[in-house]
């Protein structure tokens, strides 16, 4: 079970900015920056006061990650997205740039379409005694049926990875060149 981290106030330039929470931020910070999830990064003195170096790293990850919106109100808390990013990529110790993401699917089903889920409704008919005569029922039956983005997008982004080459412009060459060469994730 992932730990749960809180802070006790927002952090950010401009903000209240308490020791511990800082030093909770740049700890969250080291170890993403340990698991390799942000290249050509050195480690942060673990203090509790706001700067520039600790800013540049949370902007790297959102631009890295986050198409540059993860944090729009420029400051951390709670329940923000990019806090609890940090907080999943240190409890879990996941590859979290080679997990298929929400984000990551519908930027690939939009890129190439011919890989996204697709619903697939069957009719099935069936004969029914209705006051005394036989009447024809119709019924729907729908089935998710799985594209082959999921199968193929979680290696892709694990070779990015793994080159540390999983940056945003990337991850959109590979899906675009899947999309010129192949016309979509086939078998």
């Amino acid at each position: 079970m992932p730990t749960a981290y809180v802070l006790s106030a927002p952090v950010g330039p401009a903000q209240l900015n308490r020791p511990d929470d800082i030093a909770l931020i740049r700890r969250l910070l080291n170890n993403f920056i340990k698991l390799g999830l942000l290249p050509n990064s050195t480690l942060l003195n673990e203090t509790g006061h706001w700067d520039n170096t600790m800013a540049a790293a949370l902007k790297t990850i959102e631009n890295s990650y986050f198409y540059g919106s993860a944090d729009p109100n420029n400051k951390l808390e709670n329940n923000d997205t990019l806090f609890n990013f940090l907080c999943n990529a240190d409890s879990t110790q996941k590859e979290i740039a080679s997990t298929l993401s929400a984000e990551s699917y519908q930027l690939a089903a939009a890129m190439v379409p011919g890989g996204a889920d697709w619903t697939k409704r069957l009719v099935i008919k069936t004969t029914v005694t209705v006051n005394g005569k036989p009447k024809v029922k119709k019924q729907i039956q729908s089935e998710l049926v799985r594209g082959n983005i999921r199968i193929y997008l979680p290696l892709i982004l694990q070779a990015l990875r793994d080159k540390q080459l999983n940056d945003t412009d990337m991850i959109m060459m590979a899906i675009g060149t899947v999309r010129a060469e192949a016309s979509g994730f086939a078998d």
